[in-house]
């Protein structure tokens, strides 16, 4: 039987253990060496060739998505299946960004971790539950306009900017002080990503936000 051997990479060794006695138990797999961070996996990939590297995302040396994007460019071959907790999905988010084949929580049980890597180690993807909800908001909120978020007076401004009016023109027709529509316009910049007032013109009138409706 051919046997999917796997690095284990967790600071602390009592998680190591458990995942070692929960491994143990599947006839089909083989743990073959542990790490306590991102810097001693590393070189234990060169040296071991592991099929599978089974890793917690929050390490002090190096974070789980940097650990991926090393393993990824240096052995990419070997799978990744991230491990987190329910608390912070984010990081899971980032491991899979940076090419983790697979992420689950570390409150699932040994039947869950076996069946991750198993999947893996065919070529499929895999996300725990938790995980999967927030992948599912991630891509709710991206596909959501940018101008969602404006308050009404950041829109009501950004449309007298698109209407070509100054800030002193604006600071006249809302009854605000200049230096506060100055620092609105600011923080529509930062808020919407970009970079000068020419790319903010273009911004709102590529998102509906036109001369027609300045007066409104």
């Amino acid at each position: 039987m051919v046997r999917t051997r796997i690095l284990l990479v967790d600071e602390q060794p009592i998680m190591r253990e458990g995942l070692r006695a929960l491994l143990r138990q599947s006839q089909g797999l083989e743990v073959v060496g542990e790490a306590g961070g991102g810097e001693a996996a590393m070189h234990m990939i060169r040296d071991l060739s592991p099929d599978v590297v089974v890793m917690d995302v929050l390490q002090t040396d190096m974070d789980g998505a940097e650990t991926t994007r090393r393993i990824k460019r240096e052995s990419p071959t070997t799978k990744v299946l991230a491990l987190g907790g329910n608390d912070n999905p984010e990081k899971g988010l980032s491991a899979l960004k940076a090419g983790a084949d697979g992420y689950l929580t570390k409150q699932a049980g040994g039947v869950d971790l076996v069946s991750a890597i198993g999947a893996i180690r065919r070529g499929e993807s895999y996300v725990c539950q938790s995980l999967a909800a927030a992948l599912i908001r991630e891509c709710r909120e991206a596909s959501a306009p940018p101008t969602r978020e404006l308050s009404d007076r950041q829109r009501h401004i950004l449309k007298l900017i698109v209407a070509g009016q100054t800030s002193p023109q604006i600071a006249g027709n809302t009854g605000l002080r200049l230096v506060d529509v100055k620092t609105e316009r600011r923080k529509l910049m930062r808020q919407l990503k970009v970079r000068n007032l020419i790319q903010l013109v273009k911004f709102g009138m590529r998102h509906g936000i036109g001369i027609e409706n300045a007066a409104s």
